[in-house]
C-alpha cells in the first residue's frame, strides 16, 4: 500500500473541516476525506480554497502573499565546467551573481529517475 494517491486531473473547487478531517470537492462531487491538505496553487486559487476552510487566520495571511515568479536559464558553454574530481555535478547555489542564485544540472534529474533507489 501507499501512503497517498495522485489523481489527475482533478479540480478541487471545496475544501471544507469537518470532524477533524478535510472533505474536498470537484464542483458538486466529493473527491474524499482526507487527514492533511497540501495546497500548492497560484495565490487566488488557494485564497478561494480557503476561504471555505473555518481558517480565516490563514486566509487572511494568503491574501498578503506575493507572487514569486521563478525564471529558467539554460545555458550551454564550449567546454565543460571546471568541476574538479566531482563526477557527477547536480546544484549548487551561486555566488557574485545578483541574478543568479542557483544552477542544476537538469540532465542530473534524468540519471538519478532511471536508478532503483526511491525519489
Amino acid at each position: 500500500t501507499s501512503m497517498f494517491s495522485i489523481v489527475r486531473p482533478c479540480w478541487i473547487s471545496n475544501l471544507e473541516p469537518f470532524n477533524g478531517m478535510w472533505h474536498l470537492s470537484e464542483n458538486v462531487k466529493l473527491r474524499g476525506q482526507f487527514d492533511v491538505v497540501v495546497i500548492a496553487h497560484k495565490g487566488k486559487c488557494a485564497n478561494r480554497l480557503l476561504g471555505s476552510s473555518g481558517l480565516p487566520q490563514i486566509a487572511r495571511q494568503m491574501k498578503r502573499l506575493e507572487l514569486s515568479s521563478i525564471w529558467a536559464l539554460l545555458a550551454a558553454f564550449e567546454d565543460p565546467l571546471p568541476l574538479g574530481s566531482a563526477s557527477t555535478f547536480e546544484g549548487a547555489f551561486v555566488k557574485g551573481v545578483d541574478s543568479v542564485s542557483w544552477m542544476a544540472n537538469n540532465s542530473a534529474k534524468l540519471l538519478n529517475s532511471q536508478s532503483d533507489a526511491p525519489h
